[in-house]
């Protein structure tokens, strides 16, 4: 063995091989890809108590900002389209 740690072939450490998905992505890349995966599954099962907890918040949301008198849209009146109408 040369000083340094590596060896005659050129490799550093043991000469352990390692597989393919970890030289590519890591350890940590590996985690955040199964992390991803889990919860991409728990988003398509979608629990039932996930489901009531945001439709409850949504509710809790419309209610606490319902819009005004100020944005509702008034129907057209119609006294005066009958007079026009009837020329």
């Amino acid at each position: 063995m040369i000083p340094g740690g590596f060896r005659r072939g050129g490799k550093k450490g043991g000469g352990r091989r390692q597989s393919w998905l970890r030289r590519t992505f890591g350890m940590d890349r590996m985690f955040e890809l199964a992390l991803l995966a889990g919860l991409l599954v728990f988003y398509a099962a979608d629990p039932y108590i996930i489901e009531v907890i945001r439709v409850k918040t949504f509710d809790m949301y419309q209610t606490a900002y319902a819009h005004g008198s100020g944005c509702e849209i008034r129907p057209p009146d119609i006294a005066v389209e009958a007079r026009v109408l009837n020329g």
